[in-house]
C-alpha cells in the first residue's frame, strides 16, 4: 500500500514533467486506493463536498507510511479529467463510483483554483459524463460531489442554466422526489441525504441571480412538493 501511494505521487510528477501518457495508469492506481488515501491525494481539504460524501472508509485516518500530499498541483487537471472520461466511456459504466466522482470533482476544483472558467474542452468532458453525474445525485456517498460538479459547470461554463432544463437532470430528481405517496414512503435514510444535498444545490443555483432563480422555479413547478418537503422548503425560500 505504501509503495502504491508513493507510486501515485511519483507518477503525478512524471505526468507533469511531460509524460501525459502516464495519466491512465495514474488514474487506475488512484481509483484503486482506499478512500482515505485517495481523498488526501486529490486534495480533500480543497473539496467543498468532501465532508458531505461519507464514502465507507473515507473518515478513517490514513495508515502509517509515507506522508500523503495532494497531487493536484503537479498534474493537468483537464488531462486527468479526460482520462477519467475515456475510462468510463470505454468501460461502458452505468454508474459512477464514489471514487470516480471524487477524482472528477477534484479535477474541476483544482482547475478553478487557477482559472475563471470551465471552457469548451471541459464542457466536452461534462457532456460525455452528464447522465452519470446526474444519477450520482441519487447515491448518498456521491451526491455532494455530484452537486458540486453540477454547480460549477452551471456557474463557470457555457452550460449555464440550461442544466436545469436537461431531461436527464430532471429525471434524476424525479427518482429522488417521486410523485406518488407510496414511492415516497419507500424512501430510505440514504435517500434523505440525497434529497438534502439536491435541495442545497437548488438553493445555491437559485442564488446565482434572476436567470437561475427563474429556471429553478420552472423546474420546481414540475414536481409535487407537499408542505414540509425539501422541495417545498426550497420553493418558499426563492
Amino acid at each position: 500500500a505504501s509503495v502504491q501511494k508513493v507510486g501515485v505521487m511519483a507518477l503525478a510528477k512524471h505526468a507533469a514533467g511531460g509524460y501525459p501518457d502516464i495519466l491512465p495508469t495514474l488514474l487506475q492506481v488512484l481509483l484503486g486506493l482506499p478512500p482515505a488515501e485517495r481523498l488526501l491525494l486529490v486534495g480533500a481539504a480543497d473539496l467543498p463536498a468532501a465532508a458531505g460524501s461519507i464514502e465507507p472508509g473515507a473518515a478513517e485516518p490514513a495508515p502509517n507510511g509515507p506522508p500523503l500530499t495532494s497531487i493536484m498541483g503537479d498534474i493537468d487537471a483537464l488531462a486527468l479529467a479526460r482520462a477519467l472520461r475515456d475510462e468510463v466511456v470505454a468501460s461502458q459504466l452505468e454508474n459512477l463510483e464514489v471514487a470516480h466522482m471524487t477524482v472528477l470533482c477534484a479535477c474541476v476544483v483544482a482547475h478553478l483554483t487557477n482559472s475563471a472558467e470551465l471552457d469548451q474542452q471541459w464542457t466536452e468532458v461534462f457532456d460525455a459524463l452528464r447522465d452519470l453525474i446526474f444519477v450520482a445525485l441519487c447515491d448518498p456517498f456521491a451526491a455532494a460531489l455530484a452537486a458540486t460538479v453540477i454547480e460549477q459547470f452551471a456557474f463557470m461554463s457555457q452550460v449555464k442554466d440550461g442544466i436545469l432544463r436537461d431531461p436527464s437532470f430532471i429525471g434524476a430528481l424525479r427518482l429522488l422526489f417521486p410523485a406518488s405517496e407510496e414511492a415516497a414512503e419507500e424512501m430510505g435514510e440514504g435517500d434523505d441525504i440525497c434529497q438534502a444535498q439536491s435541495g442545497a444545490m437548488l438553493r445555491n443555483l437559485a442564488g446565482e441571480g434572476a436567470v437561475f432563480r427563474d429556471a429553478v422555479r420552472d423546474l420546481l413547478s414540475q414536481f409535487a412538493a407537499p408542505p414540509g418537503s425539501v422541495l417545498a422548503d426550497v420553493a418558499s425560500e426563492i
